[in-house]
Order: C-alpha cells, then structure tokens, then sequence
C-alpha cells in the first residue's frame, strides 16, 4: 500500500481462502503499482486483486482499499490524467462508493466516468473470470456517459 506520491506505506496480502491481513505495523494505503504511465486513462479499482485484474486487461490502475477510503488520496494519485474510469463492486455499497469518488474527482478532473460489472458478477476480478477481455472493458467505458457537474444560479434578489 501507497501514499498517493507512491510513498511504500503497507502490505497486504491475499490468501487462498479469501481472507486478507496487513502485515504488522502497515499503513492503510492505495495500490499503485510500478511503472504507471502518467497521462492518460486511469482505472480506479476497489481493492488489490481488482487492481491486478485491470493490470492483466492491460490497463493503468490504481486502488482504493475500499470502497469508502482514500478519496482524496486517489484524487492526488490521478494528476495529470485525461479520464478517469472508476470501476466499482457491483453491490449497494460498490455503486454508493464509487459515486462518492466520483464526486470529488469530477471537481478535479475533466472526464469521470462510473462502471460497474455485468449482472451477477461482484467485482472485476470474477468479470475477467468470467471472460471479459480488454476489448469488452474498453466497449463498456466508452458507452458510459461522462459524469457531468450541473450548477443551477437562483436570483435572490426577488
């Protein structure tokens, strides 16, 4: 796990069986793997395996610890990025979250956009066990409407 510079801050690992530890005296971070690009488009994910699921498609990716954490950290981790694809669970929660990310990074960022995975699958990483594929994602993406901020001025001088 990383500070939004890339600052190694934790680890977490990821058993077998589901169950995920931080290793003692980490600190809760991002994903941000080496080697990013520093432009263009970023994928957001919500954890580390969906993070490494986007890394497999092919895609730049960073990730949020969960789905409630580290808004603006990510916000500081996306600079000089021309779109941003959050790609939340497919759950009350996921959809909740990614929309609160979302939020905050239209404020910063020109293209934001929300996706989520098919019907019945939970999370990019059982998508792409499902068989998804860089060409499907990138499909998905670009039939997604950017979010749009809307501002409405009331005269008050009536």
């Amino acid at each position: 796990m990383s500070t939004d510079f890339g600052k190694t801050i934790g680890i977490r690992r990821r058993f077998s069986d589901g169950r995920k530890v931080s290793v003692t005296g980490s600190r809760t971070g991002l994903f941000i793997p080496a080697g990013l690009t520093s432009t263009g488009l970023l994928l957001v994910c919500e954890g580390a395996t969906d993070t490494g699921a986007a890394l497999d498609l092919g895609f730049d990716a960073i990730g949020r610890p969960n789905c409630n954490s580290k808004i603006e950290m990510t916000a500081k981790a996306a600079r000089g990025r021309t779109e941003i694809v959050i790609i939340g669970d497919n759950d009350q929660v996921g959809r909740a979250g990614a929309q609160k990310l979302a939020d905050v990074l239209v404020l910063h960022y020109s293209r934001v956009r929300i996706i989520h995975p098919v019907d019945g699958v939970k999370d990019l990483r059982q998508w792409l066990s499902a068989g998804l594929n860089r060409e499907m994602l990138l499909h998905t993406i670009e039939k997604t409407s950017p979010i749009e901020i809307r501002i409405t001025f009331t005269d008050r001088r009536k």
